[in-house]
Protein backbone atom coordinates (compact mmCIF):
# COMPACT_ATOMS: atom_id res chain seq x y z
CA UNK A 1 0.00 0.00 0.00
CA UNK A 2 1.64 3.48 -0.82
CA UNK A 3 0.65 5.89 2.13
CA UNK A 4 2.35 9.04 0.71
CA UNK A 5 -1.15 10.87 0.12
CA UNK A 6 -1.25 10.91 4.05
CA UNK A 7 0.12 13.85 6.33
CA UNK A 8 0.48 12.74 9.49
CA UNK A 9 0.97 15.51 12.80
CA UNK A 10 2.18 14.82 15.74
CA UNK A 11 1.76 17.48 18.07
CA UNK A 12 4.28 17.66 21.46
CA UNK A 13 4.65 19.11 24.70
CA UNK A 14 7.73 16.91 25.56
CA UNK A 15 5.74 15.57 28.57
CA UNK A 16 6.86 11.63 28.01
CA UNK A 17 10.43 12.35 26.05
CA UNK A 18 11.86 9.14 25.70
CA UNK A 19 8.09 6.87 25.05
CA UNK A 20 7.02 10.12 22.90
CA UNK A 21 10.50 9.47 20.42
CA UNK A 22 10.09 5.98 20.42
CA UNK A 23 6.47 5.80 19.76
CA UNK A 24 7.46 8.46 17.10
CA UNK A 25 9.63 6.49 15.16
CA UNK A 26 7.63 3.34 15.42
CA UNK A 27 4.84 5.04 13.60
CA UNK A 28 7.00 6.70 11.19
CA UNK A 29 8.87 3.09 10.55
CA UNK A 30 5.44 1.88 9.47
CA UNK A 31 4.60 4.27 7.02
CA UNK A 32 7.81 4.85 4.98
CA UNK A 33 6.13 6.91 2.42
CA UNK A 34 4.40 9.23 4.25
CA UNK A 35 5.79 12.65 6.09
CA UNK A 36 5.80 12.79 9.95
CA UNK A 37 5.60 16.15 11.00
CA UNK A 38 6.58 16.42 14.93
CA UNK A 39 5.47 19.96 16.20
CA UNK A 40 6.38 21.28 19.77
CA UNK A 41 4.30 24.20 20.68
CA UNK A 42 7.80 26.05 22.19
CA UNK A 43 11.19 25.20 22.09
CA UNK A 44 12.07 22.74 24.62
CA UNK A 45 15.64 21.25 25.44
CA UNK A 46 14.30 17.70 24.78
CA UNK A 47 13.04 18.50 21.50
CA UNK A 48 15.79 20.22 20.26
CA UNK A 49 18.72 17.60 21.26
CA UNK A 50 16.16 15.18 19.16
CA UNK A 51 17.60 13.59 16.06
CA UNK A 52 15.49 11.75 13.80
CA UNK A 53 16.67 8.57 12.37
CA UNK A 54 14.28 8.38 9.99
CA UNK A 55 13.83 10.56 6.79
CA UNK A 56 10.13 11.04 6.76
CA UNK A 57 10.08 12.94 10.17
CA UNK A 58 10.29 16.66 10.07
CA UNK A 59 10.86 18.76 13.05
CA UNK A 60 8.68 22.01 13.84
CA UNK A 61 7.40 24.72 16.20
CA UNK A 62 4.15 25.83 16.07
CA UNK A 63 5.26 29.10 18.52
CA UNK A 64 2.47 29.37 20.99
CA UNK A 65 2.58 27.28 24.20
CA UNK A 66 -0.91 24.63 25.09
CA UNK A 67 -2.18 25.48 21.45
CA UNK A 68 -2.53 21.43 20.03
CA UNK A 69 -4.85 23.75 17.61
CA UNK A 70 -1.21 25.91 16.23
CA UNK A 71 0.47 22.83 15.37
CA UNK A 72 -2.14 20.97 13.52
CA UNK A 73 -3.13 24.10 11.58
CA UNK A 74 0.91 25.04 11.13
CA UNK A 75 1.40 21.31 9.94
CA UNK A 76 -1.79 22.15 7.03
CA UNK A 77 0.23 24.83 6.10
CA UNK A 78 2.93 23.09 5.60
CA UNK A 79 0.79 20.16 3.40
CA UNK A 80 2.29 19.51 -0.12
CA UNK A 81 -0.81 17.93 -2.29
CA UNK A 82 -1.55 14.97 0.26
CA UNK A 83 -5.04 13.81 0.12
CA UNK A 84 -5.76 13.03 3.87
CA UNK A 85 -4.67 14.28 7.05
CA UNK A 86 -4.03 12.46 10.24
CA UNK A 87 -3.86 14.13 14.04
CA UNK A 88 -1.96 11.32 16.02
CA UNK A 89 -1.33 12.09 19.19
CA UNK A 90 1.90 11.64 21.09
CA UNK A 91 0.97 8.32 22.83
CA UNK A 92 -0.64 6.49 20.26
CA UNK A 93 0.84 3.71 18.36
CA UNK A 94 -1.25 2.56 15.10
CA UNK A 95 -0.19 -0.24 12.69
CA UNK A 96 -0.12 0.53 9.17
CA UNK A 97 -3.06 -1.94 9.04
CA UNK A 98 -5.14 -0.01 10.86
CA UNK A 99 -5.00 3.09 8.45
CA UNK A 100 -5.46 1.09 5.45
CA UNK A 101 -8.89 0.31 6.79
CA UNK A 102 -9.59 3.92 8.44
CA UNK A 103 -8.66 4.95 4.68
CA UNK A 104 -10.77 2.37 2.74
CA UNK A 105 -13.71 3.47 5.46
CA UNK A 106 -12.83 7.08 4.85
CA UNK A 107 -13.42 6.59 1.31
CA UNK A 108 -16.70 4.95 1.55
CA UNK A 109 -19.28 7.85 0.19
CA UNK A 110 -22.07 5.38 1.61
CA UNK A 111 -21.09 7.24 5.41
CA UNK A 112 -20.06 10.43 4.70
CA UNK A 113 -17.14 10.40 6.29
CA UNK A 114 -15.88 13.51 8.71
CA UNK A 115 -13.90 12.40 11.32
CA UNK A 116 -12.61 9.21 12.01
CA UNK A 117 -11.47 8.64 15.58
CA UNK A 118 -10.00 5.42 17.71
CA UNK A 119 -10.99 7.13 21.06
CA UNK A 120 -14.56 7.24 22.56
CA UNK A 121 -14.82 10.39 25.06
CA UNK A 122 -17.41 10.97 27.76
CA UNK A 123 -20.37 11.79 25.93
CA UNK A 124 -19.96 9.03 24.11
CA UNK A 125 -22.84 6.88 25.93
CA UNK A 126 -25.29 9.89 24.84
CA UNK A 127 -24.02 10.06 21.15
CA UNK A 128 -23.42 6.90 19.30
CA UNK A 129 -24.97 3.89 17.04
CA UNK A 130 -23.12 1.31 16.45
CA UNK A 131 -23.27 0.49 12.85
CA UNK A 132 -21.47 -2.97 12.38
CA UNK A 133 -18.49 -4.34 11.16
CA UNK A 134 -16.92 -2.70 7.89
CA UNK A 135 -13.38 -3.27 6.52
CA UNK A 136 -11.75 -5.21 9.43
CA UNK A 137 -13.47 -2.43 11.96
CA UNK A 138 -16.26 -2.34 14.54
CA UNK A 139 -17.99 1.17 13.35
CA UNK A 140 -19.69 3.67 16.02
CA UNK A 141 -21.70 6.76 14.49
CA UNK A 142 -20.70 9.54 17.19
CA UNK A 143 -20.37 13.41 17.54
CA UNK A 144 -17.11 13.30 18.66
CA UNK A 145 -13.98 10.91 18.65
CA UNK A 146 -10.00 11.18 18.46
CA UNK A 147 -6.65 9.28 19.54
CA UNK A 148 -6.11 9.89 16.10
CA UNK A 149 -8.39 11.95 13.68
CA UNK A 150 -8.62 10.91 10.06
CA UNK A 151 -9.85 12.83 7.62
CA UNK A 152 -9.95 14.39 3.96
CA UNK A 153 -7.45 17.03 3.83
CA UNK A 154 -10.75 18.74 1.77
CA UNK A 155 -12.02 19.20 5.19
CA UNK A 156 -10.03 22.14 5.65
CA UNK A 157 -11.57 23.74 2.79
CA UNK A 158 -15.40 23.32 4.17
CA UNK A 159 -14.74 23.36 7.88
CA UNK A 160 -11.92 25.68 8.36
CA UNK A 161 -8.51 25.13 10.40
CA UNK A 162 -8.60 24.62 13.92
CA UNK A 163 -10.04 27.08 16.20
CA UNK A 164 -6.58 29.00 18.04
CA UNK A 165 -9.52 30.12 20.52
CA UNK A 166 -8.59 26.70 22.69
CA UNK A 167 -6.13 26.22 24.94
CA UNK A 168 -5.17 22.61 26.19
CA UNK A 169 -8.88 21.15 25.31
CA UNK A 170 -11.70 21.30 23.39
CA UNK A 171 -10.00 21.55 20.38
CA UNK A 172 -10.55 18.19 18.73
CA UNK A 173 -14.09 18.28 19.65
CA UNK A 174 -14.65 21.68 18.74
CA UNK A 175 -13.35 21.12 14.88
CA UNK A 176 -15.66 17.19 15.60
CA UNK A 177 -18.59 19.52 15.93
CA UNK A 178 -18.15 21.80 13.11
CA UNK A 179 -17.77 18.81 11.08
CA UNK A 180 -20.50 17.48 11.92
CA UNK A 181 -22.77 20.63 11.90
CA UNK A 182 -22.36 20.56 8.46
CA UNK A 183 -23.77 17.66 7.59
CA UNK A 184 -20.68 15.10 7.71
CA UNK A 185 -20.05 11.87 10.03
CA UNK A 186 -17.96 11.52 12.74
CA UNK A 187 -16.75 7.84 13.70
CA UNK A 188 -15.30 6.05 16.56
CA UNK A 189 -13.57 2.80 14.80
CA UNK A 190 -12.42 -0.51 16.96
CA UNK A 191 -10.11 -2.89 15.14
CA UNK A 192 -11.87 -6.57 14.99
CA UNK A 193 -8.05 -7.93 14.44
CA UNK A 194 -5.75 -8.41 17.13
CA UNK A 195 -2.99 -7.65 15.38
CA UNK A 196 -4.09 -4.52 13.82
CA UNK A 197 -5.27 -2.70 17.08
CA UNK A 198 -3.64 0.19 18.08
CA UNK A 199 -2.13 1.50 21.58
CA UNK A 200 -3.43 4.83 22.93
CA UNK A 201 -0.72 5.08 26.17
CA UNK A 202 -2.94 8.16 28.00
CA UNK A 203 -2.35 10.00 30.70
CA UNK A 204 -4.68 11.82 33.07
CA UNK A 205 -5.83 15.17 31.88
CA UNK A 206 -3.49 16.62 35.10
CA UNK A 207 -0.29 14.85 34.33
CA UNK A 208 -0.31 16.41 31.02
CA UNK A 209 1.21 19.99 31.27
CA UNK A 210 4.76 19.59 32.90
CA UNK A 211 5.47 22.67 33.91
CA UNK A 212 3.36 25.61 34.61
CA UNK A 213 0.43 24.12 35.65
CA UNK A 214 -1.82 26.23 37.24
CA UNK A 215 -1.44 28.67 34.62
CA UNK A 216 -2.40 25.27 32.27
CA UNK A 217 -5.58 24.70 34.45
CA UNK A 218 -6.93 28.11 33.96
CA UNK A 219 -6.71 28.50 30.24
CA UNK A 220 -8.43 24.65 29.91
CA UNK A 221 -11.32 26.34 32.41
CA UNK A 222 -11.59 28.92 30.20
CA UNK A 223 -11.13 26.96 27.04
CA UNK A 224 -14.43 25.05 28.23
CA UNK A 225 -16.23 27.74 29.30
CA UNK A 226 -15.85 28.92 25.87
CA UNK A 227 -16.72 25.53 24.29
CA UNK A 228 -19.84 25.74 26.19
CA UNK A 229 -21.65 28.57 25.27
CA UNK A 230 -20.56 27.84 21.63
CA UNK A 231 -22.07 24.11 21.49
CA UNK A 232 -23.80 22.60 24.76
CA UNK A 233 -27.22 23.76 23.09
CA UNK A 234 -26.75 22.70 19.81
CA UNK A 235 -24.93 19.34 21.45
CA UNK A 236 -28.27 18.77 23.01
CA UNK A 237 -30.36 19.10 20.30
CA UNK A 238 -28.18 15.90 18.39
CA UNK A 239 -29.61 13.41 20.97
CA UNK A 240 -31.94 12.24 18.34
CA UNK A 241 -29.83 11.03 15.55
CA UNK A 242 -28.25 8.09 17.78
CA UNK A 243 -31.54 6.53 18.45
Amino acid sequence: MNNSDILFVVPTIMNRPLYEILNLENCASNFPESRFLFISNVEDENFSNYEPTLPNIEKHISGVQYSISEAINKAYSLSNGEKYFCFLQSDVYIPKESIKSIKSLCDDINFNVGVIGITKHSNYNRFHKKLGIYYGLNVHKVLWADGIMFFKMSMFDAVGLFDTGYFGDKESQDFCYRVHSLGFSNYYVESCMEINKWVHNSLTFSEKSKTDNPNFRKLVTESRDIFAKKWYEWEHKQTHLFV
